[in-house]
Parts: C-alpha cells; sequence; structure tokens
C-alpha cells in the first residue's frame, strides 16, 4: 500500500544536496513518532518512502507476507511528518557544529523527533 505526501518544496536541489526526514506517528501512541524506514515486529508491518520532486511516498506492507495487500493502515492508524533540509542550511548548520554535512545527517538520522525539531528549530 501507499500513502503519497506532496511537499510543493520539496524540489530536485533537496534531493540532490539537501536531505528528506520522514516521520512516522502512531496515533494509538501520541507520544511516540518515530523515523521511516521502520519495522514494527509487534504488528507485523514495514514503512519505508521515496522521495521524488514534489513528493513523497510511503509505502507499507505486512512483514510476514510481502505479496499480501495490508489493510488501509496508514490512513486509520498514523499520522505522517517529514522534514525537508536544503543543502545550502545543512552545510550552515554542520558547520555551526563543527561537523561535516554527513556526520550531520547521520546525527539527525539518529535523533528522535522532538529533538530533530528542536537541533533544527522547527515546532513540533
Amino acid at each position: 500500500m501507499k500513502y503519497t505526501l506532496t511537499p510543493a518544496s520539496l524540489t530536485q536541489a533537496i534531493l540532490d544536496n539537501g536531505v528528506v526526514l520522514v516521520y512516522l506517528k502512531n496515533n494509538n501512541f501520541p507520544t511516540s513518532v518515530e523515523q521511516l524506514p521502520l519495522n514494527w515486529p509487534i504488528n507485523g508491518f514495514t514503512f519505508m518512502f521515496r522521495s521524488t520532486v514534489g513528493s513523497i511516498d510511503v509505502v507499507y506492507h505486512l512483514t510476514a507476507t510481502p505479496g499480501t495487500d495490508p489493510p488501509p493502515y496508514v490512513a486509520n492508524y498514523v499520522s505522517l511528518r517529514y522534514i525537508l533540509i536544503p543543502g545550502g542550511v545543512l552545510g550552515t548548520r554542520a558547520q555551526e557544529v563543527g561537523s561535516t554535512s554527513a556526520r550531520y545527517v547521520e546525527a539527525l538520522k539518529a535523533m528522535p523527533y522532538p529533538e530533530a525539531c528542536r537541533t533544527l528549530g522547527i515546532p513540533e
């Protein structure tokens, strides 16, 4: 199954030199926001995403039966969030903390959503 987000600000420049971070919040557990790709062994779902200009496709399937269509899980039980960081901003932020862009991206990917928001100065 697939769910598509359509951020107009997702440009080729961001895809080439910036970073796209996508998060999933299970509405049954509103304080938990997880970064994609994500494997939920408890309920057997795997979530992944693919970015193109103006579009983020979030795909998911049942881990145990990859060829089987899962129920419309995203629409009913989860909320999706994304953070787009242009390359220039990424480079500047990395320099501010004495890092390279690549290391800064890895650090962002390792952060929980609230920490990434605080680090980047964006509201949750």
